[in-house]
């Protein structure tokens, strides 16, 4: 049996789960917009049933500078509860630097990060990782950036100092997979 619109318009209020952010923000001009700008955003997450994830929220701060024509200082602040998340909380900071005439920047950034309890379990430790990055612009609209992550703490993959038989991965659907090893 085919539903009517007006049934269509009850079950997307109804019966769905959504995710719904809402973000402030400034740039110095249309042309500096990627380099020169602040942003506040600020989330929520519905309670996913099926996938046994409770509801939660969030918000995030992010501000660069581009100065000299050449520096880009940045800076990225990130907060929590539940809903999913990977981290409870987070701070990045780093420095892009623009070679030549180019928009090619090449940039390292540090990261600490501490992992959500209500995702992974209590007392883990917080992750603490460095980056370099290489961010080639293609085309106007088109950019390609590889770059190196060293992992200096990181729990999420080496392993819970409180636990050391507790690991954790990454899995493609997004959702934590523990998994035991054996020390020797």
């Amino acid at each position: 049996m085919k539903k009517t619109r007006r049934e269509d318009f009850d079950t997307f209020f109804d019966g769905g789960d959504y995710f719904a952010h809402v973000e402030a923000g400034w740039f110095s001009s249309w042309q500096d917009r990627f380099t020169d700008n602040i942003h506040l955003t600020a989330w929520h997450a519905d309670q996913r049933e099926a996938a046994q994830v409770p509801d939660g929220w969030g918000a995030a701060f992010s501000f660069s500078r581009k100065f000299n024509d050449r520096w880009l200082p940045f800076l990225r602040v990130g907060y929590s509860e539940d809903g999913g998340a990977l981290l409870e909380r987070s701070v990045s900071t780093g420095i892009g630097y623009f070679s030549g005439t180019r928009s090619d920047v090449l940039g390292i950034g540090l990261n600490w990060g501490r992992p959500s309890s209500e995702t992974f379990g209590p007392d883990l430790d917080d992750q603490l990782t460095a980056e370099i990055f290489y961010r080639l612009q293609l085309f106007q609209h088109m950019t390609v950036t590889p770059d190196y992550t060293f992992p200096i703490d990181f729990p999420l993959i080496f392993g819970d100092s409180h636990n050391p038989q507790r690991t954790y991965t990454a899995c493609k659907k997004g959702y934590p997979k523990v998994s035991k090893s054996k020390t020797r």
